[in-house]
């Protein structure tokens, strides 16, 4: 992402007020709907294990990453019309237990809810998370924003993807 803090919009971005439904991956440094990433940064190259041979390797695996209490990432949810439902996906593994809390921004509404990276069986998954009661605007022409904050210490948070529908 860019040294101002604020999602890249190249020449192919669009609006997202203008699409039906929208899925977004974090897998590029320029990505339309990040406003903001205080705290977080892009990753290509992750650690993985090699099925083959059982050793640890660098494996494609884009996203956002965060480890510091506090980090904030603001993503633009607009969409035509109300009443828009967002599920967030992120890495869920048994070797991190950090918690991400995912809450809408005015004018926007929607229950705040925690997002828990560790899960207790040894793999590594990308777990979509539905925001309870879905995105709702008083109105099409203002931008709907979710901000995604760190509430743990020095374990890592990656953000895979998001779906707007």
């Amino acid at each position: 992402l860019t040294a101002d803090r604020r999602g890249t919009f190249g020449p192919h971005a669009r609006r997202l007020t203008s699409l039906a439904a929208v899925c977004v991956t974090f897998d590029s440094a320029t990505v339309p709907s990040v406003l903001a990433h205080d705290g977080w940064r892009f990753v290509e190259l992750d650690s993985g294990v090699d099925a083959a041979t059982g050793h640890a390797v660098r494996k494609p695996k884009p996203g956002l990453k965060a480890t510091a209490r506090g980090a904030r990432l603001v993503l633009n949810t607009t969409r035509g019309g109300v009443g828009q439902s967002v599920r967030l996906g992120f890495l869920r593994t048994y070797s991190s237990t950090a918690v991400a809390q995912a809450r809408c921004a005015a004018p926007c509404r929607c229950k705040p809810t925690n997002l828990t990276a560790h899960t207790p069986q040894n793999v590594s998954t990308t777990q979509f998370e539905s925001i309870e009661r879905g995105v709702s605007t008083p109105s099409a022409r203002e931008t709907c924003t979710l901000e995604v904050e760190l509430l743990t210490e020095g374990q890592e948070f990656k953000m895979v993807s998001m779906h707007v529908y």
